[in-house]
């Protein structure tokens, strides 16, 4: 089976390919950013990384928090 394999563009240059997993990885280190543009290879469609359900852990602002009186 064949991993889809993802490209970036940051600063408007194109990096990549990319695993999944390479994209976990740099999502982790802070080098590719939610407002990153992502692209699948074969699709001439890009999205940004932040809409990428699990690339990036959920925002303190996702969490619950009590309403305050």
């Amino acid at each position: 089976m064949v991993s889809r394999m993802y490209y970036t563009r940051v600063g408007g240059k194109t990096n990549g390919p990319f695993s999944p997993r390479k994209l976990r990885q740099l999502a982790s280190a802070g080098q590719l950013l939610p407002n990153d543009w992502l692209r699948m290879d074969g699709n001439a469609k890009s999205v940004r990384a932040g809409n990428i359900e699990g690339l990036f852990p959920p925002s303190s602002s996702d969490k619950f928090s009590p309403a305050m009186d």
